[in-house]
């Protein structure tokens, strides 16, 4: 236990700081008598985050995923544990321009561990400088009272008091001594940023270069300053980033990854040359010793990590029940009063509409659909449930009752944005006065103008064209998506040509550079024999979404068109070889080798591919993607017993997943299923049918 002792001493050495520093991330007292194991989690999106469950409240604890082991004394809560707890969230500012949300929390807890007496930043705050706060952490700068150890190779975080750090770390390697960074004030031009205390600083080698590198547990990608010149890498380009990719030796081990160099506009705000997070990090066990200022690392033999999905919904399920309960009893006590029983409604709806997007989050479509189907019995005014209701029978492959939902959602959409703005102020002005006719309708969030489009993409899979095109002509310049769906309508017609305007049109409307649409224009000019045009539009695609398997294929199958299967090959190997770590390129290699017929080809493909299968599809198993990818990859092996367990995990996780029925659609096919082969395709294309690729299969 201890009260303030380092945090004392840190306000006390850096005055210029204080005041400041206390507010990302302070302690007022650390509970653990001894080691404490709590399980090692995967990452909300799949990844390899060292992630532990936090629980906090008082009579029911709701447990919040967090990463741990950062480099900054950072604690970062997220603003649903805020809104949950009912804290008050305050806000700090520095004299540099930053902005700090933070809040008071009694306690905290990970397994036995009790971090009392907490003040966080809430995620998302705008902090000046190089602060990071965009999600749940705890960073052990902040508590320096814990010594730290993450086991992928046992599934466990280890957290022990600072006095047993040295024992932890030994139990994992040789200690390596490692330095930290005060709190600094540093400059760009004339601007001014603050950059908090870092730790975990350690030597390194990177592209031949000898570096000082902080490891972080809480950060997934890589990145070395703009001032490490780098040469002889495999490079990828965007803007003015750079991702190298590249070896690193650091503590007596080596791992290879990616490493992004942003442009000059960063110069100045390093402390040191680069940062190495868990993309590089994930297959190393780690201890930190925070008294002696030594960490340790040792490759893990296997790698395990939990998943947290089936416990976060089940707590979203309870907190309904609990809500359900507390409303209940509230509204026996205001019986009669209509006004209180029309709140109660709406915040039933909301309770519902709570969990239905945790339904959404964790692809649980049936779940989704059902309680999205609560929502708007309890509340049908509102063009955002019917939206999200339409969106999950999408998912659910309930087109009819998708194309009725947003149907709805679309005509409350246009009875309120089609009146001009002041009639709109009118009517908002009479709805305030109670004042509005009882038909007159109620304003409506501009973010449902997508419904017009995902109703086009219901009706295109309910073949109804016609009404598609009507939608398309009647609101072309009001979305993207609804252009891109008539042009998807267009291109599995067969009509190459019509199909460009509107495909042009989703391009002018997109707000960021979309992948499909381009893609959508590279098929017209492939089936018009225009190749080079085509190539160019395939890879641009590509290059904006590089784990697009469809889109990969449908390049390859314009190369062997325009050339021949070597140049397929050849392009196929050059894509792979320039994204050594991509489960899609590396598919696609073995897939060009295969069709090419070169036996040397597809032992060095397959050589690649099982390697990097080997890493990805253990420590990534529930990111159904990569699991739908690695299904297909096993096709091509003939391993269809293997492919089809990856296959059906992947639809588990995620069965709206148009890849995860092409995979078993490959498996069907390969066993000689043609019937069950067509059924898969024609179910990935119904998923999938936004996408111009799984388009094209519903006009076979």
């Amino acid at each position: 236990m201890r009260v303030l002792a380092s945090l004392g001493l840190l306000a006390l050495s850096l005055p210029a700081f204080a005041g400041v520093e206390s507010f990302v991330g302070s302690v007022d007292e650390v509970v653990i008598t001894d080691v404490v194991e709590v399980p090692l989690a995967a990452s909300a999106d799949g990844g390899t985050l060292a992630t532990v469950a936090v629980t906090a409240g008082d009579d029911t604890d709701t447990i919040y995923p967090f990463t741990v082991g950062g480099r900054e004394g950072l604690i970062v809560v997220p603003a649903d544990m805020v809104a949950n707890l009912g804290l008050e969230a305050k806000t700090k500012k520095d004299k540099h321009g930053g902005e700090i949300n933070y809040v008071d929390i009694d306690r905290l807890r990970i397994g036995a561990v009790e971090l009392v007496g907490v003040r966080a930043v809430v995620a998302g705050s705008k902090l000046n400088g190089s602060m990071g706060a965009s999600h749940a952490t705890i960073g052990v700068g902040a508590v320096p009272e814990l010594a730290l150890a993450v086991l992928p190779s046992k599934g466990v975080v280890k957290f022990a008091p600072a006095a047993q750090g040295a024992e932890l770390v030994a139990s994992v390697g040789s200690p390596i001594p490692f330095t930290s960074t005060p709190w600094d004030v540093v400059k760009f031009g004339k601007h001014k940023v603050l950059q908090p205390e870092r730790s975990n600083l350690i030597a390194a080698k990177i592209g031949g270069h000898d570096l000082l590198v902080a490891l972080d547990l809480t950060r997934a990608i890589a990145s070395i300053s703009s001032s490490a010149a780098l040469e002889d890498t495999t490079t990828v380009r965007q803007s003015d980033q750079y991702q190298h990719w590249l070896e690193a030796s650091f503590g007596g081990q080596s791992a290879t990854g990616w490493l992004l160099q942003h442009g000059e506009f960063e110069r100045g705000q390093y402390q040191h040359d680069a940062v190495i997070g868990t993309d590089l990090l994930a297959g190393f066990d780690i201890a930190i010793d925070p008294l002696s200022s030594t960490l340790a690392l040792a490759p893990a033999a296997t790698e395990t990590r939990v998943d947290l999905t089936d416990q976060l919904v089940a707590q979203a399920e309870k907190k309904l029940e609990t809500t359900l309960a507390e409303q209940a009893e509230a509204s026996d006590a205001t019986e009669g009063d209509d006004d209180a029983a029309e709140a109660a409604k709406g915040a039933q709806a909301g309770a519902y509409a709570a969990l239905a997007a945790t339904y959404d989050q964790y692809q649980r479509s049936d779940e989704a659909m059902t309680t999205w189907a609560k929502v708007v019995e309890l509340d049908a005014e509102s063009c955002t449930n019917w939206q999200s209701y339409g969106s999950a029978q999408l998912a659910a492959r309930d087109a009819k009752g998708a194309a009725e939902s947003l149907s709805k959602a679309s005509a409350l959409f246009h009875a309120w944005w089609d009146n001009d703005l002041a009639t709109r102020k009118d009517m908002a002005t009479a709805a305030e006065k109670g004042e509005a006719a009882e038909d007159a309708p109620k304003e409506q969030p501009g973010a449902c103008h997508t419904a017009d489009g995902l109703l086009a993409t219901a009706n295109f899979v309910l073949g109804e064209h016609k009404a598609v095109e009507d939608a398309y002509k009647a609101h072309l310049d009001l979305d993207s998506g609804l252009a891109l769906a008539y042009g998807n309508v267009v291109l599995a017609r067969g009509d190459l040509a019509g199909a460009q305007a509107p495909l042009r049109q989703a391009m002018k409307l997109e707000v960021s550079q979309d992948p499909l649409s381009r893609l959508g224009l590279a098929l017209t000019y492939a089936q018009q024999d225009d190749h080079e045009t085509a190539d160019k539009l395939f890879q641009k695609a590509l290059s904006l979404d590089p784990e697009d398997a469809m889109a990969a294929a449908l390049w390859l199958d314009n190369v062997r068109q325009h050339h021949d299967g070597a140049a397929a090959l050849e392009a196929a190997t050059a894509w792979a070889k320039g994204r050594p770590d991509s489960p899609t390129a590396h598919l696609v290699w073995v897939q060009a080798a295969n069709a090419a017929g070169d036996a040397d080809a597809q032992k060095a493909a397959v050589a690649a591919a099982d390697a990097l299968f080997e890493v990805k599809a253990k420590r990534m198993p529930n990111d159904a993607q990569l699991q739908a990818t690695y299904a297909r990859y096993l096709v091509t092996q003939g391993k269809l017993e293997a492919a089809t367990k990856a296959a059906d995990h992947a639809l588990a996780r995620d069965p709206s997943l148009g890849l995860a029925w092409l995979a078993r659609a490959d498996v069907a096919a390969a066993s000689g299923d043609a019937a069950s082969a067509g059924e898969n395709l024609m179910k990935a294309g119904q998923l999938a049918s936004s996408h111009p690729g799984y388009a094209m299969l519903l006009g076979q």
